[in-house]
């Protein structure tokens, strides 16, 4: 569902798919600092809890404490669900992501979420995230 109506240009969807390849990687080794480097310093980020935090010290205080363990064997899959440009040099990415257990299955609890990021990128291509959202996906979604 990448921008569907028109023909997407391949930056946004590079970028979406750069994002989503970071983030993953980040999260399979549960690597905090990793993934709150991703985001810019000023960033502000509403958890799948509800809470909102913002900068990077709240974000790593907060992924310290829900981050390591939380795969206990298994793993996460992340993939672009859309992206779309959002003005010069951002792109809006939505991220569907998928947190299994050791056997493969999909986590009864919290298995399925959804997060929609701005990202925003500079001339040299580097790129940060200034925002995001992450919503725990029910099993009727």
């Amino acid at each position: 569902m990448i921008w569907e109506d028109e023909v997407m240009p391949p930056a946004p969807v590079e970028m979406a798919h750069h994002v989503a390849a970071a983030l993953q990687e980040a999260h399979a080794r549960e690597d905090v600092d990793r993934y709150v480097g991703l985001f810019d310093v000023a960033s502000t980020w509403i958890t799948s809890r509800g809470a909102l935090i913002v900068g990077r010290k709240e974000p790593a205080e907060y992924l310290a404490r829900v981050m390591p363990g939380g795969l206990a064997g298994g793993s996460v899959a992340c993939r672009v669900a859309h992206a779309r440009p959002a003005g010069d040099g951002a792109v809006v990415v939505v991220i569907e992501q998928e947190h299994r257990r050791a056997d493969g299955a999909l986590k009864e609890v919290g298995g399925r979420h959804r997060h929609t990021y701005v990202v925003t990128t500079e001339p040299a291509g580097e790129w940060s995230i200034v925002a995001g959202h992450n919503t725990t996906v029910g099993v009727d979604a």
